[in-house]
């Protein structure tokens, strides 16, 4: 409620929240969708890392990690993201299927060397 108007505070409490409650992973997903959101993209993807390395079965941390690599034109890394869910026998096989979808549409999109 507070993201569209006071961004920083509503930054505050997702941070606040996912240090009150560390292993829960909705909330340091959301601090990183908001770090994220505010160009706060490394600690975004600090937070994300840490909750992928906690949570191992949290799909959309690794979608959401290898989409920040993909904005910031970072193809190697996104696909490295992708790979490593595509491979994490914790993730559900729809999950699985759908990373190595898109690890096929990014090395399909990525430009050939001549």
């Amino acid at each position: 409620m507070l993201a569209g108007k006071h961004p920083e505070e509503a930054l505050a409490w997702c941070r606040r929240a996912a240090e009150l409650r560390p292993h829960e992973p909705r909330y340091a997903y959301t601090l990183a969708f908001f770090q994220n959101q505010q160009g706060k993209t490394a600690d975004a993807m600090r937070t994300l890392e840490e909750l992928i390395q906690q949570e191992p079965a949290h799909a959309d941390a690794y979608a959401l990690l290898s989409r920040i690599y993909e904005t910031q034109n970072r193809m190697p890394e996104a696909i490295a993201v992708c790979r490593r869910a595509a491979a994490n026998p914790k993730l559900s096989d729809p999950d699985r299927v759908r990373f190595q979808a898109r690890i096929r549409a990014l090395t399909s999109e990525s430009p050939k060397p001549y």
